[in-house]
């Protein structure tokens, strides 16, 4: 869904077209309308995925059906408003940041947002891993109680909707366009130096030629998607590797070994929490390291410390190293926190101001490609070779040759 999404908002938040784009542009600004649309998307959706067996039994489900196919149809539907209106306001925000903050702050503003990003993961595996409905009796319904973890899944929702009302109207009221210029010209103001490269019509094709022009667009996108290769895989199969293949557990209820099974997943969260954390402080250190290293050299030793950090996975599985285990899981914060800001760094830097929000959309599809790819082939590569560290493996491989193509082509 990203792969369509993203690059549409993107081209449209420009605000190009015959008369400046939307007619509303004028009044709100090009990027922050979208972001509202979104918004509301998000809540909506947020709301069906929480509630989705509740509603599912007020439009016919039996409390007693194996399957609750009206419950499974509201989820998937709230699922996929969530997934593209989550795509959409990626890529509006962070275009819209780019705008509104001078280019010399651009290091400090994306790391600020990564920051808030790491916080965000840090309290929801915090959320993920309370048992609210013990502590709450009314969260449970007669369709939704502590089966599956309904109810606990219902409050998290609730407590995400909150948090998606407050975020948006901050950087509703906050975040102040130029509006006049960015809608009559496509650009941040009548001092941009970023000169629009296209005239007239613009069409796929035409950004493509942009970006093939720009050395390093071309180097961001490949070390992208060739890293993401690696990062899906992990956040995919991490907490099943460590539970299955660290601590020897099984997911099957009935099995002696379930509670070892439950055991690695509870350690798996303490870690991801510890990794979000250190990915959160690792963030506001960013711009120094640029100042210091320089945008390519300090992605590159992220992407490699990411490569170094999936190799370790075959000793890790071999010893069945628990403390290694969450160390590891650990570790992957900082690099994490790299990856996610870097890139929109250099994008911001290198696309012509008319051109960010779709720009932006395809970085984010670099990010979508080995999602799907792992997606469709992930398992089964995994099943053939009896371990997650066959994914793990090949993506410190690839991580390999991102770091020697940022290295060598990113400027």
């Amino acid at each position: 869904m990203g792969m369509i999404v993203q690059p549409l908002i993107g081209r449209l938040s420009d605000g190009r077209g015959a008369s400046g784009g939307f007619f509303f542009c004028r009044r709100f600004g090009r990027r922050r309308p979208f972001l509202a649309l979104a918004g509301v998307a998000l809540l909506l959706a947020q709301l069906m995925v929480g509630n989705s067996a509740d509603l599912g039994h007020l439009l016919g489900d039996g409390l007693h059906d194996d399957l609750r196919i009206r419950a499974v149809l509201i989820f998937t539907l709230g699922f996929w408003m969530l997934d593209a209106s989550n795509n959409a306001i990626w890529v509006v925000s962070k275009s819209l940041t780019a705008d509104v903050v001078p280019e010399a702050q651009w290091p400090e503003a994306f790391s600020v947002s990564t920051a808030a990003t790491g916080l965000g993961l840090a309290l929801g595996y915090l959320l993920g891993g309370v048992h609210w409905a013990a502590r709450m009796p009314g969260l449970k319904t007669t369709a939704c109680n502590d089966a599956g973890g309904c109810a606990d899944l219902r409050f998290a929702f609730l407590l995400a909707c909150c948090a998606c009302v407050l975020a948006n109207l901050c950087t509703l009221v906050v975040a102040k366009e130029t509006i006049q210029e960015a809608c009559e010209n496509g650009s941040g103001g009548p001092g941009d130096v970023h000169t629009p490269l296209i005239e007239g019509e613009r069409s796929c094709l035409s950004v493509l030629k942009v970006v093939a022009q720009k050395q390093a667009l071309c180097c961001t996108y490949m070390v992208t998607l060739l890293a993401w290769l690696g990062w899906i895989s992990l956040q995919m199969y991490q907490t099943e590797f460590v539970a299955k293949e660290v601590f020897g557990g099984s997911p099957d209820p009935r099995a002696p070994s379930n509670k070892e099974y439950v055991d690695g997943v509870q350690a798996a969260s303490r870690a991801l929490v510890v990794n979000a954390v250190l990915m959160t402080a690792t963030t506001y250190l960013i711009p120094s390291a640029i100042h210091v290293m320089g945008k390519a050299r300090l992605w590159c030793a992220a992407t490699l410390l990411t490569s170094l950090l999936m190799a370790s996975t075959l000793l890790i599985r071999k010893n069945h190293a628990k403390l290694g285990a969450s160390f590891w899981l650990a570790m992957l914060g900082p690099a994490y926190g790299v990856q996610q800001t870097i890139p929109f760094i250099v994008v911001s830097e290198e696309a012509p101001k008319d051109l960010l929000g779709e720009l932006n959309g395809y970085l984010n599809v670099s990010l979508c490609i080995p999602q799907l790819l792992v997606s469709l082939f992930g398992g089964s590569l995994s099943a053939a070779a009896g371990s997650d560290t066959i994914l793990f493996g090949m993506g410190a491989i690839l991580d390999l040759v991102a770091a020697a193509v940022c290295v060598t082509y990113l400027r």
